[in-house]
């Protein structure tokens, strides 16, 4: 073997070790902007993620505060149903008195008037 077939062989290697570099630097590069993209879009929804979570904090706020209120109707519907149920018994047994009371007033007149008819 030469020297110079000895440098040619060492050129050979050299290129094909320098080619491979250049592409290993290639996808390092690569490598580095996926990384890149992957911790913005991880830093992206991280975010949100945390908006989300403070948007059900308050939803979940809103809820309780609307059950509430739900359950306050409710309880002044029954409290209204139960005042009308007594109005109502109420207003039945003045109807009865009242009728009791005319039948009372027309006995009383029926003998105010033969009082009023008889001579003593």
């Amino acid at each position: 073997m030469t020297t110079h077939d000895s440098v040619e062989q060492l050129r050979l290697q050299y290129q094909a070790l320098f080619g491979e570099l250049r592409a290993s630097q290639t996808r390092e590069k690569e490598m580095i902007r996926q990384c890149r993209e992957a911790t913005q879009k991880l830093v992206l929804t991280t975010s949100k993620l945390q908006k989300l979570a403070q948007l059900k904090g308050v939803d979940m706020q809103t809820i309780s505060a609307l059950r509430k209120e739900v359950d306050q109707a409710w309880r002044a519907r029954d409290l209204a149903r139960a005042r009308e149920a007594l109005a109502m018994q109420l207003i039945e047994r003045l109807r009865v008195q009242c009728q009791s009371l005319r039948v009372d007033v027309k006995k009383l007149s029926v003998q105010i008037t033969r009082l009023k008819n008889d001579p003593l």
